[in-house]
């Protein structure tokens, strides 16, 4: 794992998924252009990690739904640290 890019993603992965749980958006990071325009796998996992806190933590209404067998959620469960 590059941690940099982990936490680099992770981080705005949290921005990101507060930001769409606030605005009462969909649960999708997929849908982010930070994480369609990634240069590394690590950081979208991280990323995804990330979007998954912010969005339960800032979604409105419990309207919390996680995608899915989306690829990136196959990863995150694959590489899920504990």
């Amino acid at each position: 794992y590059n941690n940099h890019e982990l936490n680099r993603g992770y981080q705005q992965g949290v921005e990101t998924g507060a930001s769409d749980g606030q605005r009462g958006q969909s649960y999708s990071p997929e849908r982010s252009r930070h994480y369609r325009n990634a240069s590394t796998q690590d950081f979208r996992e991280g990323f995804v990690r990330g979007y998954d806190e912010g969005y339960r933590r800032y979604a409105n209404n419990g309207n919390y739904r996680r995608s899915g067998n989306t690829a990136a959620t196959i990863l995150e469960q694959i590489f899920r640290m504990p």
